[in-house]
């Protein structure tokens, strides 16, 4: 009867020792389908964050670009003003001293002439 008792504990044992090793294979593969889950979580979060900062990058150049062209169209229109202001202030001295316009045309014309 011992004998058939030990055997039916050991049954037992071994049906619950079973049993707590498919909960702990089920539990263990739970535990990797959450850690994988997470990954995956973690990876498609890095690529969007990768996309973002692409996009970012795209868009300082794009500005930066804009900025150039600006210091371009900004540095010819400082040219066509200063270039306006020295033909205005030659037109003023002009009025102020025709005069002095006069006699430089006058030398020009009698060193022709000679």
């Amino acid at each position: 009867e011992e004998e058939e008792e030990k055997k039916w504990e050991n049954g037992k044992n071994e049906e619950s020792s079973g049993e707590n090793n498919e909960e702990h294979n089920e539990e263990k593969e739970k535990d990797e389908d959450e850690e994988t889950e997470k990954n995956e979580k973690k990876t498609i979060a890095l690529t969007e964050l990768s996309m973002g900062l692409w996009e970012l990058h795209a868009s300082v150049f794009t500005i930066l670009f804009g900025v150039v062209e600006c210091a371009k169209s900004y540095d010819n229109l400082v040219q066509k003003v200063l270039h306006d202001i020295r033909r205005n202030q030659l037109v003023i001295v002009e009025a102020a001293f025709p005069h002095a316009f006069d006699e430089e045309e006058e030398e020009g014309e009698e060193e022709g002439g000679e």
